[in-house]
């Protein structure tokens, strides 16, 4: 059985950030006078690689969130996984773009906790 992808109150998007023996560069953070290099995935299951946070207000933090989820099947078949997934947690789909077979972007939009919410999601094969 496949793994379900959760969606939360964010925006995911599934790529490889860092190929195995490369030197990843530093993610630099100028105002705040800081870098750092990014840890490397080493996960077999879904794993968060990266999550960045804009200042809350009404009690809600807009972000980003970088996943990278085992998934064997071709960008189409995550594409119909996911407008599932959508329908079943009563969240809309407002667009849906492919681009050159290897990816897919939604935008969708919904109730979550009483708030309403608006998310962008990339997925990269």
């Amino acid at each position: 059985m496949r793994k379900m992808a959760a969606f939360t109150a964010t925006v995911c998007l599934l790529t490889r950030c860092i190929s195995a023996g490369e030197v990843p560069e530093k993610l630099r953070f100028k105002e705040a006078g800081f870098s750092i290099a990014p840890l490397e995935e080493r996960s077999k299951g879904p794993v968060q690689v990266l999550m960045m946070f804009l200042p809350a207000s009404e009690g809600f933090a807009p972000n980003v969130n970088v996943q990278i989820q085992p998934f064997a099947d071709g960008v189409d078949a995550y594409a119909s996984l996911s407008r599932a997934q959508f329908k079943n947690a009563g969240l809309k789909v407002l667009s849906e773009k492919k681009r050159d077979g290897a990816s897919v972007t939604f935008e969708y939009g919904g109730s979550l906790q009483g708030k309403s919410l608006h998310w962008y999601a990339r997925a990269v094969k």
